[in-house]
């Protein structure tokens, strides 16, 4: 149980950072400049393709005419 806590503190953690920065505009790049990656225990074998994905998840919201429109 202990492991499952911890990982989902950190997604956590890394939702709460990088949904505030992508909704002000960042890029996946933006995020690694940040050094949002450097916050976290975990090492990803490509980080910039982890910010890329979230970016893009985050904005997927965003652009379709379903829930919210900006």
């Amino acid at each position: 149980y202990a492991d499952l806590k911890a990982e989902r503190d950190m997604m956590w953690h890394l939702w709460e950072r990088m949904s505030v920065q992508v909704n002000k505009g960042r890029s996946a790049q933006d995020l690694i400049d940040e050094g949002i990656m450097g916050e976290i225990d975990r090492q990803f074998d490509d980080p910039y393709r982890f910010c890329y994905d979230v970016a893009k998840g985050l904005w997927a919201h965003y652009t379709n005419f379903g829930g919210n429109v900006v």
